[in-house]
């Protein structure tokens, strides 16, 4: 029966170490007795570390007839590849979303904490508060000069002040 065989070496495969050379012989020993092994290791290289992803993911098969299984989850991952690796090759764009999740903090604890609104109205003002608040602090911006910005110039019939 062959088996399905990941080995794990903590040191970047393109450097020379014991350990590398005990996963590479273990590695060809098992493929020759027919064995489907794939070797994990890490990679400073974010084209290497995609390469190998999507290599993992294309080789995926389905271990169970639950409709979460691998299979689908890889499938569905492929077809958002380009995407999901943007951060690899623009240096512009962080790997992480932690600047998103440090700003939708504030408007979270104050959904939790006011118990949300009762109007679809109330909903839409509270979105549009927290996002200008957000957006102000983020800019650097003071919310009450731009607060008062808006309704003088929507009581005037002027354009409204943006927060681009």
């Amino acid at each position: 029966m062959a088996l399905r065989v990941a080995l794990v070496t903590p040191f970047a495969w393109s450097q020379p170490h014991d350990v590398n050379e005990h996963v590479h012989e273990l590695a060809r020993e098992l493929r020759r007795r027919g064995h489907a092994v794939t070797v994990l290791a890490p990679s400073s290289s974010a084209r290497d570390l995609a390469a190998g992803r999507r290599a993992l993911l294309e080789r995926a098969e389905p271990t169970s007839t639950h409709p979460r299984c691998p299979l689908a989850f890889a499938n569905k991952l492929l077809k958002i590849w380009p995407v999901v690796w943007t951060f690899a090759s623009a240096e512009a764009v962080e790997p992480t979303n932690n600047a998103a999740g440090r700003a939708l903090r504030g408007p979270v604890i104050h959904r939790k904490l006011s118990h949300g609104s009762r109007s679809q109205d109330g909903e839409h003002f509270i979105e549009r508060a927290l996002s200008a608040s957000v957006t102000c602090r983020l800019q650097g911006r003071s919310l009450f000069t731009y607060l008062a910005e808006l309704i003088t110039a929507h009581a005037r019939g002027d354009p409204l002040p943006t927060l681009a």
